[in-house]
């Protein structure tokens, strides 16, 4: 197994935590999310720089190839965040309150109806979602099916098809 299919099996696990929603403890299943985010995102960066895996031409599109996706854009201004506050040093305090990304839980979704719980559902499932600066909100384990599509395309394109085969 060479470097970046270890690092792609790295971000296939943190993509199943995040799918494994139902009777979870709260804060650990955020970071599990905040793990599969930070992962997914990064991956393009573990690509340009794997030079024993890849050829130089595919290393140097990787990043114009991913901006091209506006929801891997969301899921790195969330990596980025989280491990920066800011995505760049221009964005000020109000930039940051008005552009915030961020995982909320939805309680709407999370509550159970009373009387509706079967024995032994325990905690029942939870939703998280990503809100962006224009208040739209997106399902976390929607957004995280569509960054895996995404991956799995590039991929492919890439001649990375062997990655991908997993089961």
């Amino acid at each position: 197994m060479n470097d970046l299919e270890k690092q792609f099996r790295r971000v296939e696990r943190a993509f199943e935590k995040v799918l494994n929603n139902r009777n979870r403890d709260l804060v650990e299943y955020e970071d599990d999310v905040w793990c599969f985010i930070q992962n997914c995102w990064h991956l393009k960066d573990w690509m340009q720089k794997d030079e024993r895996s890849l050829r130089k031409s595919t290393r140097d599109r990787v990043d114009s190839d991913v901006q091209l996706f506006w929801k891997l854009v969301l899921i790195g201004d969330l990596a980025n965040r989280s491990n920066h506050l800011r995505i760049n040093d221009r964005e000020t305090d109000e930039d940051v309150k008005t552009r915030e990304l961020r995982i909320v839980s939805s309680p709407a979704k999370n509550s159970r109806t009373e009387g509706t719980e079967e024995p032994g559902e325990g905690l029942g499932e939870i939703v998280l979602v990503v809100t962006d600066n224009m208040k739209l909100e997106y399902p976390v384990r929607d957004l995280a099916k569509d960054a895996m599509r995404i991956w799995h395309k590039l991929f492919k394109v890439y001649g990375l098809n062997h990655l991908l085969n997993t089961k």
